[in-house]
């Protein structure tokens, strides 16, 4: 943690139906010590409650896995009608609508209201044909949530309370603004590998996708009671069945995401059914391995899009591997060195530019001769804004399969986006200078002939 300047994480372990282990690590951003109990946003694991309240339904009788949607939202629709039709509430527990976050990636307002948030679906362009191939789409689960709120009566945040936290005796799981706004500490961002405090957004209509604040101790209950034997966790929520379907992965099309899970084969040949969750400034992950009878939870109060994809990646394996008996020590990455080089570098950069400018600025001069080439080339930096603040995020579109605003951008990743706007801003400002000295140049020159 220390080499990660990872200010806190918390960790729970059980093997068969009895947790072998919780703990918390560091510090929250008001300096408490992290405990096994600390609040912290869990991210996208949220879609595993979501999901397993639908099955609950389903197995209630008040949702068929394939009636379409509007048969439950009547005024459901996105920008195809026949697709509209034919989206199922099992192709949103698959992510197999068709929708997907390249065509909509919309910023909402945090005070959304739910039903809101799902008739703004209306502007999303289908990509595919529903139940054709998989597409990661946050909305689907959205939708979900407010299908468990019309056919159940009450608001999703009482369903789950009332069908799931309470029964699993999950009293640190907060469900409501009031409840997080009062008990979570800021979270963290990393800003060239320092952890930097940052208050994460709560989105109300967001709660069914990504929005739900947990605990280890709270998420490894959770996680027992996704059992293959009727264990005590288990008994109160939900059939053996029920959870098998969870589980079962939309195989007709190659896909290994379940309903709220994902499921894979490990390097040793076992079943890991696991999901993880990525806010701002905080990042999760919850792992079952049914063949071992492991379930593990991790929880940490910092993110970005690199600290995820490395960092927390790696420590997920090293948490797995040690509770598995893997002897083998886990190789961390070296990625704090790459990002404090990176910061020297880019802190290199702005300085060379500032001062560029107050040369420019001083000298008031380019070229003292009409010299055409001369002048291009001193307004070439016209091109840099672009490749920063328009190519690069477009190739990150591409790559990432969805949609990435400037602002989604920052998000992400704050120091690297911060970043290429100063340095856009300050070539911007270059660019003005050069051409007004290059066309006062162009005068004088003129004066003389």
């Amino acid at each position: 943690m220390t080499t990660y300047r990872i200010p806190g994480v918390e960790v729970a372990v059980a093997k068969d139906s009895k947790i072998i282990y919780s703990k918390g690590f560091g510090k929250t951003s008001e300096g408490t010590e992290v405990t096994a109990d600390t609040p912290m946003y869990i991210g996208s694991v949220s879609k595993s409650f979501t999901a397993l309240a639908v099955m609950q339904l389903v197995e209630k009788g008040k949702i068929n896995l394939d009636s379409p949607v509007i048969y439950y939202l009547p005024w459901f629709k996105v920008k195809d009608d026949t697709i509209t039709k034919n989206i199922t509430v099992r192709h949103l527990l698959n992510q197999t609508s068709g929708l997907s976050e390249t065509t909509y990636f919309p910023d909402l307002p945090d005070n959304l209201t739910l039903e809101a948030a799902v008739k703004d679906l209306a502007k999303a362009e289908p990509i595919a044909k529903p139940g054709e191939t998989f597409n990661y789409f946050n909305s689907n689960y959205i939708v979900l949530g407010l299908i468990i709120e019309k056919v159940s009566g009450s608001s999703y945040s009482e369903y789950i309370k009332k069908n799931i936290t309470e029964p699993l005796s999950m009293n640190n799981t907060l469900l409501s603004r009031e409840e997080i706004e009062e008990k979570l500490d800021k979270g963290h961002s990393s800003i060239f590998g320092f952890p930097v405090k940052r208050k994460e957004p709560f989105k109300a209509y967001g709660l069914a996708e990504g929005y739900i604040v947990s605990t280890a101790n709270d998420m490894i209950k959770f996680l027992l009671a996704h059992s293959d034997t009727q264990s005590n966790f288990s008994k109160t929520i939900l059939t053996k069945e029920g959870f098998r379907q969870l589980q079962c992965p939309a195989s007709d099309i190659g896909s290994d995401y379940a309903m709220g899970w994902q499921v894979t084969r490990s390097k040793n040949g076992y079943a890991v059914i696991h999901n993880s969750g990525d806010l701002n400034t905080y990042h999760s992950d919850v792992i079952i391995i049914p063949e071992k009878g492991y379930r593990i939870v991790l929880i940490i109060n910092q993110n970005s899009y690199l600290y995820s994809t490395v960092v927390s990646n790696s420590l997920k394996n090293a948490v797995a591997n040690n509770v598995l008996g893997n002897s083998k020590p886990q190789t961390m990455p070296v990625l704090i060195k790459y990002l404090e080089s990176a910061g020297i570098a880019v802190l290199t950069i702005i300085a060379c530019q500032v001062l560029s400018l107050l040369c420019l600025i001083k000298q008031k001069q380019i070229a003292k001769s009409g010299n055409k080439f001369r002048i291009v080339v001193s307004l070439m930096d016209c091109l840099i804004p672009i490749i920063l603040l328009f190519v690069l995020p477009k190739v990150a579109s591409i790559s990432l399969n969805r949609g990435v605003s400037l602002r989604e951008a920052f998000n992400m990743q704050p120091d690297v986006t911060l970043s290429f706007i100063i340095i856009s801003v300050l070539c911007c400002m270059k660019v003005i200078v050069k051409t007004v000295i290059v066309f006062g140049n162009s005068g004088q020159i003129k004066k003389l002939k």
